[in-house]
């Protein structure tokens, strides 16, 4: 049991080292993406469902990037990744 728990701390930190993210923080840079293609999308339809079911209800904080420059929505990702690797 140790092992693996010693294993899972070097496995984040040579991600973290190489830049790269886990998946669960791979899927919060996705989400980023998907959420700004609906956000910029140029039919109405899938706009308006964006704005209604996501950030008006708030589901999910990547959702909210949409406000924010993409470079520095991609670089909370990371840093929040940064953080979890260093625990």
């Amino acid at each position: 049991m140790r092992y693996d728990l010693c294993r899972m701390h070097t496995v984040k930190a040579v991600l973290a080292a190489l830049d790269r993210l886990n998946i669960s923080h791979l899927i919060m840079a996705r989400k980023i993406n998907f959420y700004r293609h609906l956000f910029t999308s140029g039919n109405c339809v899938i706009y308006n469902v964006f704005i209604i079911s996501f950030l008006l209800r708030g589901h999910d904080e990547m959702s909210m990037s949409v406000f924010v420059n993409k470079s520095s929505a991609l670089e909370e990702v990371f840093e929040k990744f940064r953080l979890y690797a260093c625990v």
